[in-house]
């Protein structure tokens, strides 16, 4: 039974670490990509399409209401998953944003732009959208290693869906099991995991702020200017805030204890 609590016990901190680097992964490629690449990227289509049409005030107004699209993320994810998916298994996909720029057009533009401009405006950058393909295909020679290839695979398994419910399932059971096995007592076995795991996200944002450099300029060409870690950075702060929470309720717990004892003699 002491190795079976022991083994949930090593394995719930494990277990935490990796949802959490999954989803803050995901969020650090998505935001960044969007923000240095993909938002200037897109603005630009769409305003290569009306440059002649508004004057230079209202192009930059239109161009950051683009920027700050929500779809300018999807566009990113979608892009991510078929570079991943092309590097991983040798496939050439194209990248269709039709959709999204048609929700573009229609959520940030719909007030400047006449409906048979739209139109024109969505075919002309599904055909654009090709170059955001050959940007890609121009990163680094890196890309063409075996490091990179690894990097991308690791990744690509740690976003994937169904990987993620795995060890969400796998971490429900293993709390329950953890409650069930040790009762009261599993709470000081959370305290001691999720301390873990916030020293372990402590340890990942120090190394990305000290590699960002070498992030930005080797894996991305210097295209990136910034890593977006804000998602790492709540998760740590929430990690915190449980680990308090689980000393401070495990400490009541044995000082109740104590009184019984002391009650009982």
């Amino acid at each position: 039974m002491k190795i079976l609590n022991l083994f949930f016990k090593i394995t719930f901190p494990i277990l935490l670490i990796i949802i959490i680097m999954s989803f803050s992964l995901e969020n650090m490629a998505v935001k960044s990509i969007s923000k240095d690449i993909i938002s200037k990227k897109v603005s630009s289509y769409f305003l290569d399409n009306i440059i002649y049409d508004f004057d230079s005030d209202q192009l930059v107004e239109m161009a950051n209401k683009i920027k700050t699209s929500k779809y300018i993320e999807k566009i990113t994810s979608k892009y991510i998953d078929i570079l991943i998916e092309n590097l991983i298994n040798k496939e050439n996909q194209k990248l269709d944003i039709t959709n999204e720029v048609r929700q573009i057009v229609e959520t940030e533009l719909n007030d400047w732009i006449p409906e048979e401009k739209k139109r024109e405006i969505c075919e002309n950058i599904q055909e654009q959208s090709s170059t955001l393909e050959e940007k890609f295909e121009n990163l680094p020679a890196m890309m063409d290693t075996i490091d990179f290839l690894l990097f991308v695979k690791i990744y690509g398994i740690a976003i994937n869906q169904i990987f993620r419910v795995i060890i969400i399932v796998l971490l429900i059971i293993n709390t329950f099991t953890l409650i069930i096995l040790e009762k009261e007592k599993s709470i000081k076995g959370f305290e001691i995991g999720t301390m873990i795991t916030t020293i372990i996200s402590i340890i990942a944002f120090i190394l990305i702020k000290v590699l960002s450099a070498f992030i930005e300029q080797d894996f991305f060409g210097g295209w990136i200017d910034n890593i977006n870690t804000n998602l790492l950075i709540a998760f740590i702060v929430i990690e915190l805030i449980v680990t308090v929470g689980l000393h401070i309720l495990n400490y009541n717990i044995n000082e109740k204890n104590k009184l019984k004892q002391v009650e009982n003699i």
